[in-house]
């Protein structure tokens, strides 16, 4: 799995991990190998069971087939090869303790900052920081209504609402984008898969790589329901999908998209952006070509001030660099990105565009810390 440039703390390819184990491992297929070179931040887990799409990408709704996806990612024992009848699609995934899991996440509530031990917030700086959001953040970060709920989508079929989600295409949020270039564009040999695709894709030497990840995934849920003893009623599988629905059209709007979630608990997630290439929230409110270039991470000490962790060197910490020695972006390190007019600028009055000021930004910081 080792790339170029290692992923350093806090940052994995859990696309490029899965789609090789799915791919070439399980496939038994040496040269459907990639190399996992797009790390993303670990996002965090509240609200995820509610969410219309997940991932940064929002490749994935359905948390079950989801869930599975990551055993066969994380080494999970998983039987590509062969057939039905000798065993294929065998799999070491509980899915009922998955489901299990899905469910304990609906418990899970962001964190309120904690102004005994990282100060008080500052009420009037907030207010006006609120004035700034929702002039300019809001459009993409939904945030609670006076009833405390989030913008929701319409009803799906079986009757159930999810906080809608805002995918920013690429070219739109200017952010490094090989994440999700990569799981657009990779492909495959199809291997023992072959018989499973759709007919259109049957005859082609190599298919999309996420062909095989949800033909792998589908097939090894519908193998573990069949064994089940006693059998999953209806309603009970509705639940194992979180009442997702499973109809094939039933599509992201864009891969080539990234995600943009309420920023509930958002001030104790750093670094930011979907790579981890900004520090802390004050950096992320500097036009793209102000950040820091290199900074370290992995240092637990909170800095409540620029709102992230501490990033002065320190031993065994590591180095994150964004670009080359010589000034070149680093691919899936690029700092680049959701800047500009609604990211890092606001308009005058005369309708113009500028530079979020220095009292701007920290207004727009301590109101980010109210949310919660």
């Amino acid at each position: 799995m080792k790339a170029d440039y290692p992923y350093g703390f806090g940052r994995l390819d859990a696309f490029g991990a899965i789609l090789n184990q799915v791919c070439e491992t399980a496939l038994e297929i040496p040269e459907n190998h990639r190399v996992s070179n797009a790390p993303v931040s670990y996002p965090f887990l509240w609200n995820t069971p509610y969410l219309d799409w997940v991932q940064w990408n929002g490749a994935v709704a359905n948390p079950i087939g989801r869930n599975v996806g990551e055993v066969l990612g994380v080494y999970g024992h998983l039987k590509l090869t062969g057939t039905p009848t000798t065993g294929q699609f065998g799999s070491s995934a509980n899915i009922l303790n998955l489901g299990q899991l899905e469910r304990w996440l609906t418990k899970l509530s962001a964190p309120q900052w904690p102004e005994r031990y990282l100060g008080k917030i500052d009420a009037d700086k907030a207010k006006q920081g609120e004035a700034l959001y929702a002039a300019n953040c809001v459009g993409c970060h939904g945030i609670r209504d006076a009833e405390r709920k989030f913008p929701m989508t319409e009803p799906n079929r079986f009757g159930k609402r999810f906080i809608r989600i805002h995918m920013v295409p690429l070219q739109e949020i200017g952010t490094d984008e090989l994440m999700a270039k990569n799981f657009a564009t990779r492909t495959a040999k199809p291997g023992a898969l072959r018989p499973f695709l759709h007919e259109t894709l049957r005859d082609a030497p190599e298919v999309p790589g996420t062909a095989l990840l949800n033909i792998a995934t589908r097939m090894v849920i519908e193998l573990k329901l069949a064994e089940m003893q006693p059998p999953l009623d209806d309603q009970q599988k509705l639940e194992l999908t979180g009442y997702r629905d499973p109809d094939p059209a039933v599509r992201p709007p864009n891969i080539r998209a990234y995600k943009a979630r309420p920023l509930d608990g958002v001030w104790a997630t750093a670094p930011y952006l979907h790579n981890g290439s900004v520090p802390n929230l004050y950096q992320l409110l500097l036009p793209a070509e102000q950040r820091v270039k290199t900074f370290y991470v992995g240092n637990r000490e909170f800095d409540p001030v620029n709102v992230g962790f501490r990033t002065a060197p320190y031993q065994d910490g590591f180095q994150f660099h964004t670009e080359t020695a010589d000034g070149k972006p680093i691919p899936g390190n690029s700092n680049a990105g959701h800047s500009g007019g609604n990211y890092t600028q606001t308009k005058a009055k005369d309708a113009s565009w500028h530079d979020f000021t220095e009292a701007e930004r920290w207004a727009l910081v301590e109101y980010i810390k109210t949310l919660h």
